[in-house]
């Protein structure tokens, strides 16, 4: 009986907040594995580098890159460009949507190895560090 009181009163603590990430949390290789609440193929890519103010990688077929800004209060990108290579119709649209998901990010949260970029309208990219 006292064993199911710990677990009930452990399962009522609020979990903790995902901490807002600062560029120095981001900086590094991840590897995005869901989109807009939709699981990621394997066999498909799409990766964030963050350096130096700028955030570069492979959007599903084409390069990318862009300057951002993460602090405590939030995250933004600026002085977006890519490559404009031709790929199947499944790809294209992954890719518009990552794109347009990034270019929208508002926020840019990590916790347990998983970067999470949320859009004003809840949308989110999640990666992993590579």
């Amino acid at each position: 009986m006292l064993f199911r009181l710990a677990v009930a009163a452990a399962l009522a603590l609020p979990l903790p907040a995902m901490a807002q990430a600062t560029a120095e949390a981001l900086a590094g290789e991840w590897r995005v594995f869901e989109m807009a609440d939709q699981a990621i193929a394997p066999a498909e890519e799409a990766t964030l580098a963050f350096a130096d103010g700028r955030v570069a990688g492979k959007s599903f077929c084409n390069r990318y890159f862009a300057s951002f800004k993460a602090s405590p209060t939030g995250f933004s990108t600026t002085q977006a460009g890519s490559t404009m290579m031709a790929c199947p119709e499944p790809q294209m649209a992954l890719e518009r949507t990552f794109l347009d998901l990034l270019l929208k990010a508002a926020a840019a949260e990590t916790a347990d190895g998983v970067l999470t970029l949320k859009a004003a309208d809840g949308r989110t990219i999640k990666a992993r560090r590579v």
